[in-house]
């Protein structure tokens, strides 16, 4: 009897590609890009109505997709891209400010911070509103229709597929697994040795070392669900980069949130908690 994982990867008969097959790196890339923009296209008319979890779906969905090219920006790159990028982050802007106050004001309504944002008028400064009708009026224009027309033709046949030399027809046509694993380790490697010592970073490093590991989370899981093999490799190593990814992410919310009281206004155990998120931090980055 055929084992489960041949049977997953034989080709279908009607020659589709289903998980497990062996990718090459252009149809890798443009099947993570199609589900990005089906997840945005499924969430869309949610979103539209101030729906908490749509509008977050939509924002995971975009870093997916600039994630992947990211990953795969050794085919994947071209004028085009830079402006689909700025529109990108026009859309991603609308749609963090409603997330930003949505976390906001969660915090400010746990009883450990309760009095302290009542005090500072926290929940009345956070203008969600106006950022709601912002969001609606951005999700519902033609500027976002012909982002999303644009990003469905490019994907399909950008001018990155029609770069005619050599070499970028061997990047293209290079089996995902073969490319996967060597891009991976390097993604991995980088991360590791910036989050050495975490706790001693700026800001601003601390900033894009989350964003690096968030990219590489999300692409160990893009990958592993085209190849089951990717993921018996890289799983645990996606697991730690969602404990950086969380534990970064809300230290972040957290000094978000501090800075809503004003510099005179000091956040209770504000020090302790960032101590305690630091060392979730480091403990993941040193196994990673």
């Amino acid at each position: 009897m055929m084992s489960r994982r041949n049977a997953i990867a034989c080709a279908h008969s009607d020659g589709a590609v289903g998980p497990g097959t062996a990718f090459d790196c252009k149809t890798a890339f443009r099947r993570i890009a199609d589900d990005a923009l089906a997840a945005i296209r499924t969430q869309h008319a949610k979103a539209c109505v101030g729906n908490a979890e749509a509008i977050h779906q939509i924002r995971v969905a975009l870093t997916r997709l600039r994630a992947a090219r990211a990953f795969f920006a050794a085919i994947a790159t071209d004028a085009a891209w830079r402006d689909l990028k700025e529109e990108i982050g026009w859309l991603n802007r609308r749609l963090g400010a409603v997330r930003d106050c949505d976390v906001m004001r969660g915090y400010a309504r746990r009883k450990a911070f309760r009095d302290w944002a009542a005090r500072a008028g926290i929940e009345g400064s956070l203008d969600e509103a106006r950022h709601r009708r912002r969001l609606a009026t951005a999700l519902r224009s033609a500027r976002y229709r012909n982002l999303m027309a644009a990003l469905a033709q490019w994907t399909a046949a950008g001018p990155w597929l029609a770069r005619p030399d050599a070499a970028s027809r061997a990047r293209r046509s290079e089996p995902l697994r073969t490319y996967a694993e060597k891009k991976l380790q390097r993604w991995r490697g980088r991360i590791a040795r910036k989050g050495r010592d975490v706790g001693r970073l700026g800001d601003r490093a601390r900033h894009d070392l989350r964003i690096e590991d968030k990219r590489y989370r999300y692409m160990v899981d893009a990958l592993a669900a085209l190849d089951p093999a990717l993921q018996d490799v890289w799983q645990d190593s996606g697991r730690l980069a969602r404990r950086v990814q969380r534990a970064l992410g809300d230290l972040r919310d957290l000094q978000r949130f501090r800075k809503l009281g004003g510099k005179r206004a000091k956040l209770p155990d504000y020090k302790r908690a960032k101590r305690r998120l630091l060392r979730h931090a480091d403990a993941a980055l040193r196994r990673l």
